[in-house]
């Protein structure tokens, strides 16, 4: 039993506790996207929709003329390389519980006597793996929605961006 239990601890320093950490640092891509996509939505939100109290117009239109083409690329680039980045690793969670699974089962192979811990271990990081990809997939339904529409109110900024540059060039 004491052996069992040495196994497993040392399975969950090396594999478990590295999806955790792995968890943890998603968890946190995942706010960083969060909140690339709430700044670049605020600001699109002055050009389609009027705050009641907190601006005035010529405030609001002064932030409107004042953000560039370029700004509103750089965040829209920046939203999606973080969303890019926590989708890839969500991805990552349930093969990350398999490979331990397999390689806690071969120890099943080089150490006979242990089977109870190893076969143990290799669930521990089955369920980790799988519980991760579960609450990040939940995160995710949160976040895409938000994501589409701000691409959405993006491009409907760029595209009038475009056409006011196209007017005042080919104006006389």
């Amino acid at each position: 039993m004491r052996e069992a239990m040495s196994v497993v601890k040392s399975h969950f320093t090396f594999y478990d506790c590295g999806i955790i950490i792995l968890g943890i640092l998603t968890f946190f891509i995942w706010f960083i996207s969060l909140h690339a996509t709430k700044k670049l939505d605020g600001k699109l939100r002055l050009h389609y929709y009027v705050p009641d109290d907190e601006l005035s117009q010529i405030e609001i239109n002064e932030e409107i003329t004042q953000m560039s083409q370029n700004v509103i690329l750089d965040m829209k680039k920046k939203m999606w390389l973080f969303y890019s980045i926590f989708s890839n690793m969500t991805g990552i969670f349930p093969l990350l519980g398999i490979l331990g699974t397999v390689i806690s089962l071969l120890g099943v192979v080089n150490d006979s006597h242990d089977i109870t811990g190893n076969f143990f271990s290799a669930l521990t990081s089955t369920f980790w793996g799988l519980v991760f990809a579960i609450i990040f997939k939940a995160l995710d339904s949160i976040i895409i929605p938000n994501i589409e529409e701000t691409e959405k109110n993006a491009s409907r900024y760029l595209d009038k961006k475009r056409e006011k540059i196209n007017d005042k060039v080919s104006a006389p």
